[in-house]
This record gives structure tokens, C-alpha cells and sequence, in this order.
């Protein structure tokens, strides 16, 4: 087998969601979060062909001075070959040149070992909750609209120390998208998000805030969605509501020796997309 690697294109969305669909059959699709990732500029996708044939994929989310590393999928026919590690040399080594400080990413069992070897070190694990209802009235809490998205973007660039501006933007064009603030005069001081049926980021300035922005997101959308909870903070607001653990992956990074303290991050949709 003769793998060469090539960046994506538009035309690739399609193909390289129906691999991703049959490498994680549980998954939901991932042709919107590529488009976004694509769309917004900040994905640096590496597919991985056979002799014309795509057999693989691998994204590094740009996100200024940190590297996020998110679906890398390897069609299960082609697995244990040596695919992934080609793909993920080639996203380190785009890292490298972008000189990001550190790179992280959400392992599965299924991709442990590998990450081990190419030197990412476990930081902790990501717990996925779901369920949970509201424990108080919401109090502060209002819509965030269009023209209140520069300011989200500025307080997500300071929670994730990462201009993400265009990622923001991508929330507030989605029309299916549950967006909330909470301010205290004219400064926000709290952020949470639902969309693609799911829950994040979720941003407050201290607990007190975080546990309102929950509770108005529970009264908003009082479907099941599940969230990676950031913090102990997190988990204490979300088992305190009656949420569950659905799962957990390793929060893994690559390049520095801790995953530096983000007490504003109290939930993540994923790991790479905040």
C-alpha cells in the first residue's frame, strides 16, 4: 500500500464523511463540521489516499497560538497500517510550522496507543454528561443576536486565550443554534451555546454564572444534549442538576507539559471545537 497524503477540498466533504460514518458508526455526520471548519478557515484537513482511493482523514483546528486535532478516521478496511500515524506526522509537522505552543486532542481507546507513541501525555479525561433539569428561574440570562457577536468573540478569545472569531461566527449563521449570554451591567459575563444537538462552549466568569446559563439552556431546550464538562466546577453544577455520565475520553496534548488552566471553559461541545 502506497499512501499519499493531500489537502482537502470542497469536493472531499461528502466522500470523507461517509468514511468517518463507517470508521465511528455511532456518530453523527461530520459533513457540516467539516464545511464549518472549511468555511471558517481555520482547518488544515489531511486526507490520505491508496492509489486514488481515500482511506483516511485528519484535521488540525488553527486556533492562533494552540493546535486542536480533531477527526482522524482511517477507513476500517485500511486500519492498522500505519495510516493514522502518517496522518497525524502530517499534522504535527504542520503545528510545527504554524509554531503553536501545544496541540491538543480527545482520545479514544481506539487511538491511545498511537498517541502515546508519537509523545501527546494524558492531561485529564473529558466526561460527557446528558440529561439534567433546571434548578432555578433564569436570572440575567437573554439572546445572544448578531449584533452582540464581536463581544461574544472577545470574551471566547480571553476564556481560550485563541482568537476563534470566525468560529464564533459560524454559531450566530447557524438559524438552529441556542445561543444565550449573561450580563452584569453592559459586560457579558457568560456564554453558552446549543447546536448540532449538542451543548457548548459554556463560559462564565465564576460558578454562580455558570449554573444560571445552565439552568436557561435547560428551560430553553429541555432535549437531551449531551456536554463535556471542563471542570470540577462543571461536574459539581451538572450532577447537582441531575445529569449522567455518558462517556469519557482522554483530553491528551503534545508539545508542553500541562494543559494550561482555563477557569472560565466550563463546557465543551468537543475538545477541538471548544
Amino acid at each position: 500500500m502506497t499512501v499519499r497524503l493531500r489537502e482537502l477540498t470542497e469536493a472531499d466533504i461528502e466522500p470523507v464523511n461517509e468514511m468517518l460514518l463507517a470508521a465511528f458508526p455511532n456518530s453523527t455526520p461530520y459533513g457540516p463540521r467539516l464545511r464549518e471548519f472549511h468555511g471558517a478557515n481555520v482547518g488544515y484537513t489531511l486526507l490520505a489516499e491508496d492509489d486514488g482511493v481515500l482511506i483516511g482523514m485528519g484535521t488540525l483546528l488553527d486556533y492562533g497560538r494552540n493546535g486542536y486535532i480533531a477527526h482522524v478516521g482511517v477507513d476500517p478496511a485500511r486500519q492498522s497500517r500505519g495510516v493514522g500515524r502518517q496522518l497525524m506526522e502530517g499534522l504535527l509537522a504542520e503545528s510545527k510550522r504554524r509554531r503553536h505552543r501545544f496541540v491538543e486532542l480527545q482520545s479514544t481507546e481506539a487511538g491511545y496507543k498511537l498517541y502515546l507513541s508519537l509523545g501527546f501525555v494524558v492531561a485529564r479525561d473529558t466526561i460527557a454528561y446528558g440529561g439534567g433539569t433546571p434548578r432555578e428561574v433564569e436570572t440575567g440570562v437573554a439572546t445572544a443576536w448578531i449584533e452582540d457577536r464581536a463581544a461574544v468573540a472577545a470574551f471566547d478569545a480571553h476564556a481560550f486565550e485563541a482568537d476563534r472569531s470566525s468560529t464564533v461566527a459560524q454559531w450566530f449563521a447557524d438559524p438552529e443554534a441556542t445561543l444565550l449570554l449573561h450580563r452584569e451591567g453592559r459586560r457579558i459575563t457568560g456564554f453558552i451555546a446549543a447546536r448540532r444537538g449538542r451543548v457548548g462552549p459554556w463560559l462564565a466568569t465564576n460558578e454562580r454564572v455558570a449554573g444560571r446559563l445552565i439552568d436557561a439552556l435547560l428551560v430553553r431546550r429541555p432535549e437531551e444534549l449531551p456536554v463535556f464538562a471542563a471542570t470540577d466546577a462543571s461536574r459539581r453544577l451538572l450532577s447537582e442538576r441531575g445529569f449522567t455520565e455518558l462517556g469519557r475520553n482522554r483530553h491528551m496534548i503534545w508539545g508542553a507539559r500541562r494543559v494550561p488552566a482555563r477557569p472560565q471553559v466550563y463546557g465543551l461541545v468537543t475538545l477541538s471545537q471548544g
